[in-house]
């Protein structure tokens, strides 16, 4: 049986993946390498903050309620989010709850 400690509640970004963010143009971004399929993701500032709440840990509601307070100009629904993880998912940047696997 699982340690419940232990149970991801929200998505997760696989462990393995290398983030750097850089500042390009007076623009901040973040580049993703997938160093086993060695593709390179590129991605805004407000891209940051929510890969940075993607760590299993934070439920989708308290992660739309975050990105809310980081930007208040970019308003983020469920079905957004919903629709960005699904995008990065078909690029394997996600892990497998072990439901899925």
């Amino acid at each position: 049986m699982p340690d419940p400690a232990t149970k991801q509640l929200g998505p997760k970004l696989r462990g393995y993946l290398i983030l750097v963010e850089k500042v390009r143009q007076g623009q901040k971004q973040l580049v993703i390498k997938d160093p086993i399929a060695m593709e390179y993701y590129q991605f805004g500032e407000i891209e940051i903050t929510l890969f940075g709440l993607l760590d299993g840990k934070t439920a989708p509601p308290k992660i739309i309620e975050k990105m809310s307070q980081a930007h208040p100009d970019a308003e983020m629904t469920m079905d957004d989010l919903k629709k960005f993880l699904g995008e990065i998912d078909k690029m394997h940047l996600l892990e497998k709850s072990a439901a899925e696997r």
